[in-house]
């Protein structure tokens, strides 16, 4: 059995999930990923005002490295908040994004889920997505040990 890559943190990332036994790198895609697999697997961490921002504002920026993601076997965005808290701008200084609704954010989604084939996740809150995240990377890297035995004429 293979050793377990670690997490990788983005450098740029604000409040990472996990601060201990990481590398912290700069990622051109996303802000988490595994040793080894950063060219093929990475997630983008949301939290609700950087969702609408990102959406809003930062969309030029954004765009491009959706288009970079395509590149990848797996790009998700993790949004710490569910789908009602989006419609709803139910967050902490949603008063100051006026021209944005819940409702155009949702539209958006959905097309870069159509549009870039990434993975759009809601969790119920920050904690939510640290375990989803973990447990993806652990699904991942399963199916990755999985194809290695196949390769190599294991079961």
């Amino acid at each position: 059995m293979t050793k377990k890559p670690k997490i990788i943190v983005d450098t740029r990332e604000g409040l990472p999930y996990w601060k201990n036994n990481v590398i912290k790198k700069k990622l051109d895609t996303g802000d988490y990923s595994l040793e080894g697999m950063e060219t093929r697997f990475t997630i983008d961490r949301k939290s609700l005002p950087d969702l609408f921002g990102t959406l809003g504002k930062g969309y030029t920026r954004f765009r491009k490295e959706l288009v970079r993601s395509q590149e990848l076997e797996y790009f998700g965005i993790y949004i710490e908040g569910t789908p009602e808290k989006v419609f709803a701008k139910d967050f902490p200084g949603s008063y100051h994004i006026k021209r944005m609704t819940g409702r155009a954010v949702m539209r958006q989604l959905k097309t870069i889920e159509e549009k870039y084939g990434v993975h759009v996740v809601f969790c119920e809150s920050r904690v939510g997505c640290k375990r989803a995240i973990k447990k993806k990377f652990s699904t991942l890297l399963n199916s990755e040990e999985k194809l290695l035995n196949i390769k190599e004429g294991g079961e």
